[in-house]
């Protein structure tokens, strides 16, 4: 049985987002020399709301509950110069629950992470956030974390690891949301969404891209999860390996919304197999996966040693399977002949 995103999680977030008790709202002007992030932490309670203005150049850690940041006049969280103690992230949001980050923030040049969500820590992403420019991954959420998206635009770009990175039991989730409502966008980097080692990511909304990714535009590994259903689109496309990676006890689930027509998932223009899986589970429905593996066998699609699948009503071009794959009797599709 395929493993979804906690109910519970969403509970927790939804309890705490509406219990903010005293609230108070501070500011920071990082632009002033003597303000900073950390020095505003140090006095704040929960519930508060972080108003951050500038360009800052610090380590910010959170590990109080239900606070909310929001970054005014694309505030900045620069990490030039900037030694990272503890957990080697720029921004680290450690075991607090019910964190919001919202507004106009850029978090960039971290020496490693740009945020991580770790040891479950709770975060819900609902501005227009940027992690870019970092020597590792641009967020990651990591033994037990949680990242919700659910409005505006979240882009992780041009960072030496993954653009989102979730692993050891942790949970990424897009909310229920139409195509429009808000992106996540992932472009230029390691893999573009890297879900391993018992993560689970669930997508019911909003809109998914990954492009441009140095490696796979979305891999799922060793024992890890996909959702996709609902509401949303994905585009994964361009990458210099795969689209879409699954290997290794991975399992993943693509479907569309029966209340939308047209395909939502698009696999294209992908240097390798726009979906290659490798001894893991697919069911995978009404997908358009069409012009992938220019650089090495031109397949499409790619079930290799070990590999159960379920395919139905998808535009596929080319297929391949190796002999020891198991297909659904519901499968739409046939293995060519060896």
């Amino acid at each position: 049985m395929m493993k979804t995103f906690s109910m519970l999680t969403m509970l927790l977030f939804v309890f705490a987002l509406a219990n903010p008790g005293l609230a108070r709202t501070r500011s920071v002007n990082c632009n002033n020399s003597d303000e900073t992030i950390a020095g505003v932490l140090a006095r704040s309670d929960p519930g508060d709301i972080i108003r951050i203005r500038g360009t800052c150049r610090e380590q910010v850690v959170i590990t109080t509950d239900r606070l909310t940041l929001e970054g005014r006049n694309n505030a900045v969280i620069d990490g030039e110069n900037v030694d990272l103690v503890g957990v080697p992230a720029l921004w680290i949001i450690d075991a607090a629950q019910g964190i919001v980050i919202t507004g106009e923030l850029t978090v960039q040049n971290s020496a490693a992470i740009g945020i991580s969500v770790v040891n479950n820590a709770q975060a819900f992403f609902r501005g227009n956030i940027v992690s870019q420019h970092n020597a590792s991954h641009g967020i990651i959420a990591f033994s037990g974390g949680s990242v919700l998206f659910d409005t505006e635009t979240v882009n992780t770009m041009d960072n030496g690891g993954d653009g989102l990175a979730v692993a050891n039991g942790a949970n990424a989730y897009l909310n229920l949301a139409p195509f429009d409502a808000f992106m996540v966008t992932s472009e230029r980097n390691l893999h573009g969404i890297h879900v391993a080692n018992g993560g689970s990511m669930q997508m019911l909304g909003g809109t998914l891209r990954a492009a441009e990714n140095r490696a796979h535009g979305l891999r799922v590994a060793y024992g890890a999860n996909l959702f996709i259903t609902g509401l949303g689109k994905v585009y994964l496309q361009d990458n210099h390996l795969q689209g879409l990676n699954i290997e290794s006890n991975a399992q993943a689930l693509v479907r569309k919304s029966p209340r939308i027509t047209e395909k939502t998932v698009t696999i294209t223009g992908n240097a390798m197999a726009g979906v290659s899986v490798q001894a893991g589970f697919i069911d995978l429905r009404e997908a358009e996966i069409t012009a992938n593996g220019s650089m090495d066998n031109g397949f499409d699609v790619d079930l290799g040693f070990g590999t159960r699948a379920h395919l139905t009503g998808n535009t596929i071009d080319t297929l391949n399977c190796d002999m020891t794959v198991l297909l659904s009797p519901a499968t739409d599709v046939a293995c060519p002949a060896p």
